[in-house]
């Protein structure tokens, strides 16, 4: 739980408007089909997530800026994928896109190892994808599940030359973010 002089921090890449436009239409799709209830991803701030942090005393926030600007990694290539689904006890709970891009899962884990000592291990496989919802209440999961996978995407191929640390403001109409730093990749 974040106290008051506490920042709850993630590093992120940011997405390009035409990858973000196509969210937006896989949003409409998914609204139109009334199958399920939720919270959108606000385009605006749609992003990958490399690693979250976390909540961190606000003391921290420099030298946590100052190790990030050590890691050196080359720019990528990435390409919009399939929409597929996070499951939780066989509900459906977050709607995302995949981000295909095979040395991502390198660079999440040169960025997690640069941040270990402020950011947990996560144990669970590195998953390159931009949310789309967050669901709350599923009318049909099958329908629902045969929806998902039927939707088609526009393969946006777009780099990767940066990537941000991010703070994130939890509100009631959702998250807010917010760019701290921006640290570039290697041309």
């Amino acid at each position: 739980m974040k106290t008051i002089n506490q920042k709850r921090l993630f590093v992120a890449i940011p997405l390009p408007q035409t990858v973000r436009d196509e969210l937006v239409h896989i949003q409409n799709k998914l609204k139109k089909s009334e199958l399920c209830e939720g919270r959108y991803t606000n385009a605006t701030q749609a992003h990958l997530t490399l690693v979250f942090i976390g909540p961190v005393d606000a003391a921290e926030v420099d030298p946590i800026k100052q190790a990030l600007g050590t890691v050196s990694f080359t720019a990528l290539t990435a390409q919009l994928g399939a929409i597929h689904y996070f499951q939780k006890n066989e509900a459906v709970r977050i709607i995302y896109a995949n981000i295909i891009c095979q040395k991502l899962a390198a660079l999440a884990s040169l960025v997690a190892d640069t941040l270990s000592p402020w950011a947990a291990k996560d144990d669970r496989p590195f998953v390159s994808h931009a949310t789309v919802m967050r669901v709350k209440k599923v009318e049909d999961t099958q329908k629902l599940i045969s929806l998902i996978q039927s939707i088609s995407v526009e393969p946006h191929t777009f780099s990767i030359d940066s990537f941000l640390l991010m703070e994130s403001e939890l509100g009631p109409d959702g998250p807010v973010y917010r760019e701290l730093e921006r640290y570039a990749l290697l041309s």
